[in-house]
């Protein structure tokens, strides 16, 4: 039997089932050609993602420690138009074994002249040298600090930055320079004294004073005595002086702090 002989409505009926199968067919093609598509493209998202996030990782493990910094000061002493002064002062204190430097700036048209320790020093440590050059030597008003910044590696300790700045092998020359000095003044029969400016009954009181002298720069003593059974603490200034420098510098110590009234200076026996 063909086509023709069919009957013309039961064609129709046939094609379109055909058609429909073959559209079913069709889709089925289609949908499953989707999914593995679909499925390479999540795939290939999964394996950027994983290898984004092992970068990272990575990087984070590499990343160099920044540097880190410490601060430092010099001591400056001296300042002045003529370099004579600066020279003559200088050789005064090189005689005395400190190491000093001179350094000059052209301001206005003229020439300034600088004399500063040819170290670097911990805040601290700078400020109680100042303060003890100012003391011993009539012949400096004062001092001032300027900061230094000194950059280092993350595996270098700060031990070794200091060591490379000499601040370890210059404050202990300084300290025997005091000593020599007192020793050489001692030797052509000039008197020493020591000074103290408070003392009270209340320990707590001088402890609060001694810490406010520290934090100036001043080192300090505690001492004790013992007067008709009472005891007393006394606040000492741990250095010693010549009259006439430990008088300059006992009215500098009235002025810069109200409670300092007054001043005493023992004369220190040569047998100390």
């Amino acid at each position: 039997m063909t086509l023709n002989n069919i009957p013309r409505p039961y064609v129709i009926v046939i094609v379109i089932i055909l058609a429909g199968i073959f559209s079913l067919f069709l889709g089925v093609i289609i949908g499953n050609l989707t999914h593995l598509v679909s499925g390479d493209k999540d795939s290939g998202k999964k394996d950027v993602e994983s290898e984004f996030v092992d970068k990272t990782i990575e990087s984070e493990e590499v990343v160099p420690e920044e540097k880190s910094a410490i601060e430092l000061y010099e001591v400056f002493l001296l300042m002045s138009i003529d370099p004579d002064v600066i020279n003559q002062t200088g050789n005064m204190l090189k005689e005395e074994g400190f190491k000093i430097k001179v350094i000059s700036i052209l301001k206005a048209g003229k020439k300034i002249y600088f004399l500063k320790l040819d170290a670097l020093y911990k805040k601290e440590n700078a400020e109680a040298l100042g303060n003890d050059i100012k003391l011993l030597y009539p012949e400096f008003s004062g001092y001032w600090l300027e900061k230094v910044i000194i950059e280092r590696e993350p595996d270098i300790k700060l031990k070794e930055i200091e060591q490379e700045t000499s601040t370890d092998k210059i404050e202990p020359v300084v300290t025997e320079s005091v000593q020599e000095k007192i020793k050489k003044a001692a030797d052509r029969g000039v008197d020493l004294y020591e000074m103290q400016v408070l003392a009270n009954t209340d320990k707590s009181k001088i402890k609060e004073k001694s810490d406010l002298l520290k934090k100036y720069g001043y080192r300090t003593k505690i001492t004790t005595a013992r007067v008709n059974d009472i005891l007393y603490y006394r606040l000492r200034i741990d250095s010693l002086y010549t009259l006439t420098a430990g008088q300059k510098a006992g009215e500098k110590l009235k002025l810069q702090f109200d409670f300092i009234e007054g001043y005493w200076l023992e004369k220190i026996k040569k047998s100390q």
